[in-house]
């Protein structure tokens, strides 16, 4: 489940057994559902910077998401989002001691049919795909010691 880490005790015992750790993350989008409270990044980054979403005003449902718990997906060509995501997933990885990040579905064929569209509308010129690619290199940079996988 995205942002579910394992209680560190655990943590503490699978890397002495040797196992490396890689924390889910939804690379093009987050989930929100209406009981996470104002606390949560999410909320925060909903209201904070609706322009960083390609879909602010409603959370989409279905396609690769969830058919119940709405989906908000990121517009990567947004500079600003890139680093606060970069130095977001950095920290995480480093407060929850685990070694990388396992992101998934990770390309233009994983945005929701709407979200895609708005992309296409406001970026007729940019690929999503490289923009992806742009924010990977940025976490690669900042964090070379982290696992990166990709499906």
């Amino acid at each position: 489940m995205p942002g579910s880490f394992l209680p560190p005790e655990q943590v503490t015992a699978l890397h002495r057994a040797g196992s490396k750790l890689l924390y889910y993350e939804w690379l093009v989008a987050f989930y929100l559902a209406p009981t996470q409270g104002a606390d949560r990044w999410e909320r925060r980054l909903l209201t904070e910077h609706p322009e960083w979403l390609l879909n602010p005003e409603k959370g989409l449902l279905g396609h690769a998401g969830s058919e119940v718990t709405p989906a908000y997906y990121y517009d990567p060509t947004v500079a600003g989002l890139r680093e606060w995501r970069v130095a977001h997933l950095i920290r995480q990885a480093r407060e929850h001691q685990y070694d990388g990040i396992f992101f998934d579905t990770t390309g233009f064929g994983s945005v929701h049919p709407e979200a895609q569209a708005t992309f296409k509308q406001r970026h007729p010129d940019e690929e999503y795909d490289a923009a992806i690619a742009q924010f990977l290199a940025l976490l690669r940079r900042e964090a070379p010691d982290l696992i990166l996988f990709t499906n």
